[in-house]
This record gives C-alpha cells, sequence and structure tokens, in this order.
C-alpha cells in the first residue's frame, strides 16, 4: 500500500522522499505548487489503480489543510487483470466479462451500484422530456396575464406522482422571459416532490424561461376561480403574533369570508395571500397558520403584514441553508430541545410529517406510499463531530460544502437537519440511491472524518453502511442508533 493524498475530488500519491504524511503538509504549506502523480479511475476503482494510467501532472494546492491522507495499491495493468480476474472466480461471476466488471467492482470485491430505471429521478426526467416536446406550443399560449396551466398540472401528476388536486400550475409570460409557477398550497410534503422537479430543468430552457416550485410576488396574479366568491372584493385579515420559541417567524390566524365550501375559500385567501407577499416569503417567515370564518374581522390586511415585514424581514431566512436548500427556507420544529433519537438535538425541517416519519414509528401512510408507488427512498447521513477542532466549523463543512458537493452530484432533496452538541444528522429524500450509494464511495475520504453513516429506510427497517471506499453493511448496537 501506497501513502496518498485526497484534496479537492483529486487523488495524488504522496512523494516516497517524506516519511511522514504531517511532513508532505509542511512541504505543501511552504510550496503549494506540487509536481506529483495523479491517480486516475481508468479500468480501475479507487482505492485499487494501474500504473500505466497515472499521470505526473503539477498542482496547486492552495489550501493544505483540505489534504486528506489516505492509503491507495497502485498495480501494473498486467497484475491488476489477474488479480480482479481471481476474485470474479471467487465471487462466481463468470458470466461477466473482465471490461464489464472493470467499472463495477473494485479488487476486494466492492460493487458499485446501477440506477434503476424505475427510480424517482427517472421519472422526473421523463416529465422534463415530455415538457420539451411540448415547450415551443406552451410559449405560443402564453400571455401577459397569469393563467392556470391544467395540462402542465396532469403531466405532474402522471410523470411525478404530484397530486393534481393538490398543485395548481400557473404561467405567465413577461418581456421576452416565459414564467411557470407550481404551488402545492402549503402541503409540505407534496412540495420537497415539487422542488425536486423544478430543481432539475434543463439548463438550455433557461434563456426563454423561469421556472419556480413558489408562487413568486409580482409575478403570480390573484383571479378567483370561483363565480360567487373573489378575495380580492372581500380581502381577508390576518392575526398575528410572534412564535413563542422563534422569534423570528409568526403566527398567523386568517380571518376570511365564509364560503358555503370552507375548503375552496381557505384556497382561495391562501392564493391571494401569495399574490401579495410570495409564497416563499410566507413560509419564511411564518411558522405555523389556521383559518377562521368571520363576518367581522379585527386583523390587520395582508398588505399592511406585507410591509411590516419588508420594514424587519432577516434575509437570511430565505438563504438557502446548503446548496439549494429551498427558498421557502427552514422552520424550527421545536425550540425546546427534541430528543426522540435518545439524545439532544435541534431540528430544523422543511416537512415535520417527515421529520416524524424518521424519528418515530415510520407509520405516515403518505410516505410509505411514496417509498411504494413512487419508488422514492428515505436516507440519513449521520455525522460524528470530532473534539480536535471548532464545532462551529465542522457543522459548516458538514452543513455548506459536505451537502453542496452530494446535491450537486446526486438526486435528493434535504429534508431536515438535526444537530446536537456531538452529532449531526441530515435527513433526506433519497431518488436514486444508486448514485448517492457512488458518490458517498467515491468521495468517501471527506466523509470518514467524521466517521459518516449511511443509513436507508424502509416501512420495514434500516440498513446501515459505514462510509468508506468499501461502503460495508453495518450492524448496530442500540446505542450506535441514537
Amino acid at each position: 500500500m501506497k501513502k496518498a493524498a485526497f484534496y479537492q475530488g483529486t487523488l495524488m500519491l504522496v512523494p516516497d522522499e517524506f516519511d511522514s504524511f504531517s511532513s508532505f503538509v509542511k512541504e505543501v504549506q511552504e510550496h503549494p505548487l506540487q509536481v506529483l502523480v495523479t491517480l486516475h479511475e481508468k479500468d480501475c476503482l479507487v482505492p485499487y489503480f494501474i500504473e500505466e494510467y497515472c499521470e505526473v501532472k503539477t498542482v496547486l494546492i492552495s489550501h493544505p489543510e483540505q489534504l486528506i491522507e489516505i492509503e491507495v495499491e497502485v498495480l501494473k495493468k498486467e497484475e491488476y487483470d489477474l488479480r480482479l480476474t481471481q476474485k470474479m472466480k471467487e465471487l462466481r461471476l463468470s458470466e461477466k466479462s473482465l471490461d464489464e466488471i472493470r467499472s463495477s467492482m473494485t479488487l476486494d470485491g466492492t460493487f458499485l451500484r446501477e440506477s434503476n430505471a424505475s427510480c424517482y429521478d427517472e421519472s422526473i426526467k421523463e416529465f422534463w422530456d415530455c415538457f420539451m416536446t411540448k415547450e415551443k406550443l406552451l410559449r405560443d399560449g402564453m400571455s401577459e396575464t397569469c393563467l392556470q396551466d391544467d395540462d402542465i398540472r396532469m403531466m405532474l401528476q402522471v410523470y411525478c406522482g404530484i397530486s393534481y388536486h393538490q398543485c395548481r400550475v400557473y404561467t405567465r409570460k413577461i418581456r421576452h422571459k416565459h414564467i411557470l409557477m407550481v404551488t402545492c398550497l402549503a402541503d409540505s410534503l407534496l412540495q420537497i416532490l415539487v422542488d425536486a422537479v423544478i430543481h432539475k430543468a434543463p439548463k438550455e430552457l433557461m434563456k426563454t424561461w423561469e421556472f419556480h416550485s413558489f408562487l413568486p410576488k409580482r409575478v403570480y396574479q390573484y383571479v378567483s376561480s370561483l363565480d360567487d366568491y373573489d378575495v380580492s372584493k372581500t380581502p381577508c385579515t390576518l392575526k398575528i403574533k410572534k412564535t413563542e420559541f422563534d422569534h423570528l417567524r409568526y403566527d398567523i390566524e386568517f380571518e376570511i369570508e365564509p364560503y358555503h365550501n370552507f375548503a375552496k375559500a381557505c384556497e382561495e385567501n391562501y392564493l391571494y395571500m401569495c399574490s401579495i407577499l410570495g409564497e416563499n416569503m410566507f413560509h419564511a417567515t411564518v411558522h405555523q397558520f389556521s383559518w377562521n370564518a368571520l363576518s367581522k374581522r379585527t386583523g390587520i390586511t395582508v398588505q399592511q403584514f406585507d410591509e411590516k415585514l419588508m420594514s424587519s424581514f432577516n434575509p437570511l431566512l430565505l438563504v438557502q441553508l446548503a446548496g439549494h436548500m429551498h427558498q421557502i427556507g427552514l422552520r424550527l420544529k421545536k425550540q425546546e430541545i427534541f430528543s426522540e433519537r435518545g439524545f439532544d438535538q435541534h431540528i430544523m425541517t422543511r416537512c415535520v410529517e417527515c421529520t416524524d416519519w424518521f424519528v418515530l414509528e415510520k407509520q405516515s401512510t403518505d410516505i410509505n406510499e411514496l417509498q411504494m408507488d413512487l419508488n422514492i427512498g428515505f436516507s440519513t447521513l449521520v455525522f460524528t463531530l470530532r473534539d480536535d477542532e471548532e464545532r462551529d466549523i465542522q457543522q459548516k463543512h458538514i452543513l455548506l460544502d459536505l451537502m453542496k458537493l452530494l446535491v450537486e452530484n446526486t438526486s435528493m432533496e434535504i429534508i431536515d437537519y438535526c444537530i446536537s452538541e456531538h452529532r449531526i444528522d441530515v435527513d433526506f429524500m433519497n431518488f436514486d440511491s444508486a448514485k448517492m450509494f457512488n458518490v458517498l464511495r467515491k468521495n468517501a475520504p471527506l466523509f470518514e472524518l467524521y466517521q459518516c453513516r449511511y443509513d436507508e429506510h424502509t416501512a420495514e427497517g434500516c440498513e446501515h453502511y459505514q462510509v468508506s471506499y468499501t461502503m460495508r453493511k453495518k450492524k448496530l448496537s442500540f446505542n450506535s442508533l441514537h
């Protein structure tokens, strides 16, 4: 085995002249520009490499503190092929060719996963493929007036399982931009699926299109869908108070004009509110809300609430915490400590129903159906914080850098962060578990810094993997689960 360095996704051999990794790091600190042997996964898989494919390159290491020590094995191609053939015989893989195995199995018998053709990531791709075939027709039919589009709404249900009855799709043309907006009417579970779809919009559409997984202020225009109930003529009012345990947000009671169909009245008032506040602003600043049908109302108008927010709003609430952690932002599940996992944690969540499913008994019928019907995975990454470095530095590295790496290279939507003194759990929807498994393995040195564990959940149980180049299943004691 040889000493190597993992640096920002690149693997390099540590020259033999250095008797320790720390002496190599010290040399890099003094001379960031180094001539090194770089390692490549050509006809091989990390941590095993073929000598003939190694390259000598000049590498600039501007952040030597990010160097991570690992061990690799470098073999002649002939020896690599011989060992791989022996491993194939040992595992009885005679039906596969050597070339097939090269890119899917390491010399120690660790297999990469192949993406399932029925995974949710593929469903999203099918939606956008269909959208692309109709894109010109959609553009030609748009106007400067905000219009509801039931065809796209039906496509979201057919391809992505997003309920036709629980979402609304609107289009509008503003100058040369064609704008598509989707709302789930405050259904936080479906909202995560809509976010996933919108985040995967093809880049080639961005020159002429804007896509939003919420109703933006001053872009969405409210028009009543009912003949006998128009909120713009009898606007709702709001009773507001600061949330007891989250002083940045409000609890709100909508006071709405009575109507014989209460659910429809709530929907109309919600859409009216979005046209004035913007749906993303509403969810970033409101912790919880309720409805009350009253002929006599005493609250403030939505316009007055908008003015109040504009004068005091903290823009950090709309900043995405990790990669694209969703414009609607995170909300504290509880400010008082939430400890169902067996120890004290603060939980920031996008969907309380999902968080409860993870940490309690996985009893939500809606979530179990998502797993079965849409082939959506639910997963957790468990990071253990070290004692040798300040906790806030480690938290920032995990929540910003590592999550950004995963968001950009896999297909996932983060649901919550559970943060305690010694540990961080990240729960997420996993739309292609094979891609997640392989990306974690490829970047294992970064995650091994925190003894990272990768859990795949089902209604029946959970499989645990210790993140490493081997990604072996791990049996856990009760104490290590908490």
